[in-house]
């Protein structure tokens, strides 16, 4: 269920460059989907040292990578969308 929640708000966003009136609305989903998943990429990694050393297995450790990666692009998108509504 969550999954078609995530995909579901990523082509929300994907789809707002061209739908001038949800792009407000795109950009906040951005930025909290964006900062939600570094937080749990942050957590996920803190979790990691529990026990005294730092264990992370190679799934675990490509699944932080990505929620990473989905917090970047997220407050890029952000970032991005903001720059195409002043440039209007």
């Amino acid at each position: 269920m969550w999954g078609a929640v995530f995909l579901g708000a990523g082509l929300f966003v994907a789809a707002s460059p061209y739908y001038r009136p949800i792009q407000q609305a795109a950009r906040g989903i951005a930025l909290v989907g964006g900062i939600l998943a570094m937080l749990a990429a942050a957590l996920g990694l803190l979790a990691a040292t529990t026990g005294g050393s730092f264990r992370l297995p190679a799934d675990q450790a490509l699944l932080m990578t990505m929620l990473g990666a989905i917090g970047v692009f997220g407050v890029a998108a952000h970032r991005g969308l903001a720059g195409e509504r002043s440039a209007a």
